[in-house]
Order: C-alpha cells, then sequence, then structure tokens
C-alpha cells in the first residue's frame, strides 16, 4: 500500500508528540511524586508536632511518658481528622509502641531497623520504612528532649501507595488531556499540512506529471510561499529551466553534429573529387613548401618523374631535372614567393631533335592571414596549340595574300573589262548614228540590244565590286544614326510615284552603324519595293519593334508577292525572279543586303503570299551595332 508524504509526516509528528507526552508524562510524574512526597512529610510533620505539643504538655505535669494514660483517644483522633494517615503512635527508644491509635499494637515492639535508627536521634527526621506489611513514610519527632534527653518519639506515618494513587490518577487525567491535545494537534497539523505541504507539494507532483507527459520544459511550478517547499519550487523551476537550457544546448549540440556530419561528408566527397581530379587531370600539377621542397603532385607529374604521388614529398628539383634547370625552377619559385605574385610563362625544350612547348602557371598560396605559405604549380604541353598558331598565321598571311591578290583582282576587272565595254558600246553607237540610213529595223534593234547588254555586263561588274567590298574592307567610321532622319532622305532621293506612299509607322531608332551601309539596306529594299509595285494604288510600310534585345525592322508593301519556294533564292547571288529585259536587276542587291546585316549580327527574312505583298523583316542587336574591324578585313572566300 502506497503512504503518501503526508501520511508520513503525521505519522511522524504523532509519533514524537506521543513519545514527547509519554517522556512529558514521566517527568511530571516523577516531579509530581517527589513535590507530593515532600508535601505530605511536612504535613506529617506538622501533625506529628502537634501530637508532640500533647504530649509535652503531660510532661510538663509531671506525667512521665509511660504512664499516660487514655493518649490512644488522642491518637485515633489524629487518624480520624487526617483520613489519609496511615498511623499515629508514640513509641519509647527501645522500639517499644506506648500508645497507637489501633489499640492492637499497644505495647507491641516495632521491627523498622530504619525507624527504630530514627527513634534514636534527638532530632526530628523523615524516614521510609515498611510497618505492618505497608511501605510509609514516616515522621520521627523527639519527645522529652531537653538537658536530660528524650526518651520517646513521636512517629507519624502515612502510606506510600497514597503517592501511587495520586500519581495513577495523575496519568490518567494526563493521558486524557494528551489525547484530546493530540487529537487537536492532529487536526491543525492536517489542515497545515493541507494548506502549506500537501498542495503546494500536489501542484508540485501535477507540473512533474504534465512536463513528463508533454516534454514541455518551459512549464513552471508557482512558488506560493516563502518558506522551504517555496525554495523547492523554485529550485525545481531551476533545475527544469537549467535542463532546458541543457536541452536546448544538446539539441543545438545534435544539429551542430549533424551539420558537421555533413560538412564531413561533404568534405569527403570534395576530397574524393578533388584526387580524382587530381589523378586524372592531363596536366602537371605540384606544390611546394617556401623553401621550394616538394609536398604533393598528380599523377600525371609523377609518371612523368618515373615515381610515385606519394615518394615525391621532401624532394627538390635537383633530384629530377639537371642543374642549370633545377636552379632555373628554384630561381622562379623564389622571385613568386617573394613578389606574391603569380607568373605565367611559356618555354620551348627541344626534346629528341623536335620542338616542345610547356606553358606554365605558378602562383603563392596564402594563409588566412594572407602570408605566403607555398607555392602551386601547373604546367603542361601547348606543343599542339603552338603549331596550330603558327600555322594560322602562316594562313593569315596566305589569306592576307589572297585578299590582296582578290582586291587587285577587282580592279583589273573593274578596269580591264569596262575598258572593252565602253569600247563596245562607243562603236555601237558610232554604228547607230553613222549607219543609220542603211541599217534596217532589225540591224537598229540588234545595236540597241547590244548596247543594252554591255550595259547590264557593266552592272554586274559593279554589283561584283560592291559585293567583294562587304566582307573585305571598312568603307568608313561607325557613327550613331538616327534612322528616322537617315529614312526620310532616303525616301526623298528615291522620289517614289504618286500612285506609292511610303509611310513610317513608329518611330525608329538610334543605331550605331556605317551610314554608308545602313542607308544601302533600306535603300535597296525600299527601291525594289517602288520598282516591282503592280498595284495602281501602291503602299509601302515600314515599322520597328523591339524584340529579344534586338530591333526587328520591317518593310511591307502590297506589290505582286513572292512565291514559298523562292524565299531562299532570292538571297542569292545573281538570282532574279522577273526577266531581266522585263526588269533590269543584277540579282546581287539583296545578296549585299543579307551579308551587312549578317556582318552586324543580325538577319533577314522575307514572309509573302503571291499576289498579296510581301513583307522583309531584318533584326539588329541592340547592343552589338559595332562591326568589328576584323569583320570587314574577312574575306567572302574566307566566310565560306
Amino acid at each position: 500500500m502506497k503512504c503518501g508524504l503526508r501520511d508520513k509526516i503525521l505519522v511522524i509528528t504523532v509519533t514524537t508528540l506521543l513519545l514527547a507526552i509519554s517522556v512529558n508524562t514521566y517527568i511530571v510524574s516523577r516531579l509530581f511524586r517527589t513535590e507530593y512526597s515532600s508535601a505530605l512529610q511536612s504535613k506529617i510533620a506538622v501533625i506529628a508536632n502537634t501530637v508532640r505539643s500533647q504530649v509535652d504538655r503531660l510532661l510538663v505535669l509531671g506525667i512521665a511518658v509511660n504512664n499516660i494514660e487514655g493518649f490512644d483517644t488522642q491518637c485515633r483522633e489524629v487518624l480520624q481528622k487526617h483520613q489519609d494517615l496511615a498511623y499515629a503512635m508514640v513509641v519509647q527508644l527501645d522500639g517499644k509502641i506506648l500508645f497507637h491509635n489501633d489499640i492492637r499494637y499497644h505495647g507491641t515492639m516495632i521491627d523498622a531497623p530504619a525507624l527504630l535508627e530514627a527513634i534514636t536521634q534527638n532530632r526530628q527526621t523523615a524516614c521510609l520504612s515498611e510497618i505492618e506489611g505497608k511501605e510509609c513514610y514516616n515522621s520521627v519527632v523527639p519527645v522529652g528532649s531537653g538537658s536530660g534527653g528524650h526518651n520517646a518519639a513521636v512517629i507519624v506515618g502515612f502510606p506510600a501507595s497514597l503517592i501511587d494513587k495520586k500519581v495513577r490518577e495523575l496519568h490518567r487525567y494526563s493521558f486524557i488531556v494528551a489525547l484530546i491535545s493530540l487529537g487537536i494537534a492532529t487536526f491543525l497539523l492536517l489542515t497545515s499540512l493541507s494548506i502549506s505541504v500537501t498542495k503546494p507539494l500536489s501542484g508540485l507532483v501535477k507540473t512533474i506529471q504534465q512536463i513528463r507527459d508533454s516534454s514541455d520544459l518551459s512549464m513552471r511550478v508557482q512558488e506560493i510561499s516563502n518558506d522551504e517547499l517555496g525554495d523547492l519550487a523554485q529550485s525545481f523551476n531551476q533545475m527544469t529551466e537549467d535542463l532546458q537550457k541543457t536541452t536546448t544546448s544538446i539539441d543545438n549540440l545534435n544539429r551542430e553534429i549533424e551539420n558537421r556530419n555533413r560538412i564531413e561528408l561533404s568534405l569527403r566527397r570534395s576530397e574524393n573529387k578533388y584526387k580524382t581530379l587530381l589523378k586524372n587531370i592531363p596536366q602537371r600539377i605540384f606544390y611546394k613548401d617556401l623553401n621550394s621542397v616538394y609536398l604533393l603532385c598528380n599523377a600525371s607529374y609523377a609518371e612523368d618523374l618515373g615515381i610515385t604521388p606519394d615518394e615525391i614529398k621532401g624532394k627538390t628539383d635537383y633530384d629530377f631535372y639537371p642543374e642549370y634547370l633545377a636552379d632555373k625552377y628554384t630561381a622562379d619559385d623564389k622571385n613568386i614567393l617573394e613578389s606574391g605574385e603569380r607568373e605565367e610563362l611559356v618555354e620551348k625544350y627541344i626534346l629528341e631533335d623536335k620542338e616542345v612547348y610547356i606553358r606554365t602557371s605558378k602562383s603563392p598560396v596564402l594563409d588566412e592571414d594572407g602570408n605566403v605559405i607555398g607555392l602551386f604549380g601547373i604546367f603542361w604541353d601547348i606543343t599542339a596549340s603552338k603549331m596550330a598558331e603558327q600555322r594560322q598565321n602562316q594562313l593569315l598571311e596566305q589569306l592576307e595574300k589572297v585578299n590582296k591578290e582578290l582586291k587587285d583582282f577587282a580592279y583589273i576587272v573593274s578596269h580591264d573589262l569596262k575598258a572593252p565595254l565602253r569600247g563596245i558600246k562607243t562603236l555601237a553607237g558610232w554604228m547607230l548614228n553613222d549607219y543609220a540610213d542603211k541599217l534596217d529595223e532589225d540591224g537598229r534593234e540588234q545595236l540597241n540590244l547590244l548596247s543594252s547588254r554591255v550595259d547590264r555586263m557593266h552592272g554586274l561588274i559593279d554589283g561584283i565590286l560592291q559585293y567583294s567590298r562587304v566582307g573585305r574592307m571598312e568603307e568608313e567610321e561607325q557613327v550613331e544614326v538616327d534612322l528616322n532622319h537617315l529614312l526620310t532622305d532616303i525616301i526623298d532621293m528615291l522620289a517614289p510615284p504618286e500612285n506609292i506612299t511610303i509611310t513610317v509607322e513608329n518611330k525608329l531608332p538610334v543605331i550605331e552603324c556605317e551610314q554608308t551601309r545602313i542607308t544601302q539596306v533600306f535603300q535597296n529594299l525600299l527601291s525594289n519595293a517602288i520598282k516591282y509595285m503592280d498595284k495602281p494604288e501602291g503602299w509601302i510600310k515600314i515599322g520597328c519593334i523591339e524584340e529579344c534585345g534586338c530591333w526587328k525592322f520591317s518593310i511591307s508593301d502590297n506589290g505582286p508577292g513572292i512565291e514559298e519556294k523562292y524565299f531562299d533564292k532570292i538571297f542569292q547571288i545573281f538570282q532574279t525572279l522577273s526577266p531581266r529585259d522585263e526588269y533590269e536587276s543584277t540579282g546581287i542587291g539583296l545578296t549585299v543586303i543579307k551579308k551587312i546585316i549578317e556582318l552586324y549580327g543580325g538577319r533577314i527574312w522575307v514572309e509573302s503570299k503571291n499576289g498579296e505583298g510581301s513583307t522583309f523583316f531584318l533584326t539588329f542587336p541592340k547592343k552589338e551595332m559595332v562591326v568589328k574591324h576584323a569583320q570587314f578585313q574577312s574575306n567572302i572566300v574566307d566566310r565560306k
């Protein structure tokens, strides 16, 4: 059976009270016995002295003690007056009873040694002795004392059992009072315990159970008193607070351990990646200390040296290279470590009668305070790229030579072909003028056809020269061109017929380009739209929008349109869709436009329906309108 704290306190308290009452009763009874005995002894001493005074009066009359008669009556009167006395008597010094309240004892002898000894003393004495089978307290008073001494004694006694009776009565009354006091004390104790102990302890237990059930360490016990229970509640609250902090610290520690585990796992993975990279990277990698002593290297470098990567630690360049190379490498390391600057260089070596080019990069390694603690180096064979670079330079030289020859050829074609053409056209003109009366209609038509073919050939030559120049040279500097003003000038220059309306639908941007080339683009597209217009009321619309970081231009018309199968063909050189005798054209204009736009990083395309008109779209990157000089230097042959 479970025993609560209150029950335990109650049992301990009751036991303590009972023990205290017992001890108190014992002490009180002892004190009472002593005091009551003293009081009785004083009382019998007074009684004895009273009897003695009566005897002394008789003695004064000259009556001897043993001759006194009828004194037994006085002794009985004393007992009647004091009923708690055991006896009253007058005794000679030899112990013979002269007078006694009980005449049966008259003339008998006393056999109590203690009492006989007290009789012989010439002074008042108290003693405890057993007479007639009863233990009594006695008061012995000498009679007839004087110069001649005493010859008898008055003895008054009361039974010792009288004290025991009084003590038992005291015990009974004390027990009753103790029970009543114990009941009252128990009730008060229970009430006090309930208020000051049980209730706070129950609150503490309840809080502990709630904390146990909910694992909520933020709960606290209400501190309701300033006594030990309050201190206990305060200590418990402090303990839960410390435990909460400890739990929080443990949680933080667990999170930190988890984070460290993740970091360690990440570091191991990174280390494995680093080792894998270091092992498989074809470049040669090494790491040296401040004294140019190797600390580590990768497998590629170790393989070149004929060792394993672990064997390089503690060695220097003098262990692997000729002294003059080791001196050079050590000096280079020293310069880098002292300057703290990265250095990269390309060196040429002769190996087996072949040139080998090595690119080396060395960098100082710094600690967290920025101090140089070592040197990291990487080098690799760039012979192939060096050879390619040399080959590229050779090809560039050859290309430059070819471009020069092409340029010369273009001028030769321009001069050497145009001169005969001019001669043919001049001769045909002379014949028309000089032999006009001799030529029939057919002859004149043939000469006119010859002259037109010469003009067409002249146009083809100019177109070829123009096309070749687009990709071969920079004609002028890049400038900011306001297309709103430029389109106005181009439209005025083209002077479209009255039946054709040209409109700019929105504001055009300002772009940075070569004005001549951009003029050539819009002029060619607008002139084609005007030339091939087949509607009595024609219109041409120019628009621009911003799309995907580019300016997107559109030139629309309601002309004859283009079949879809010719969308790509029209941008090829010398390609026309109409007979040359119907519309004079070299077939080079759109090709030149396409090349110009592509040089600017844009593109051109057409959308059209046959008989409904066409829309040419062209784009220019907004941030890359400047065409680099090197692009203009690339040739037509080079771009193919």
